[in-house]
């Protein structure tokens, strides 16, 4: 989950590639790594809480989608400025 959150991040700021300007919605796929449920859903947290708290992300909200397995879980945001 971190390193996907880490792409985001380097999509965001270090190469530009999103739209902050129109806004856009980004759509991540966070994947269960975790032996144990507990430290799935405090490293999901923690990954949400830092999605968060950048700049210009409105409305994060985690879903389960119908194509995510049960080992999967999506995580949709709006980017504005």
């Amino acid at each position: 989950m971190q390193v996907t959150v880490e792409i985001f991040k380097k999509a965001y700021g270090e190469y530009d590639l999103l739209d902050a300007v129109n806004g856009c919605l980004v759509v991540l796929t966070f994947k269960n790594t975790c032996k144990k449920k507990v430290e799935f859903e405090a490293r999901k947290a923690k990954c949400i809480e830092e999605l968060s708290q950048l700049k210009g992300v409105k409305q994060v909200e985690e879903m389960h989608l119908f194509a995510n397995t049960r080992l999967e879980t999506t995580v949709v945001f709006q980017v504005l400025q």
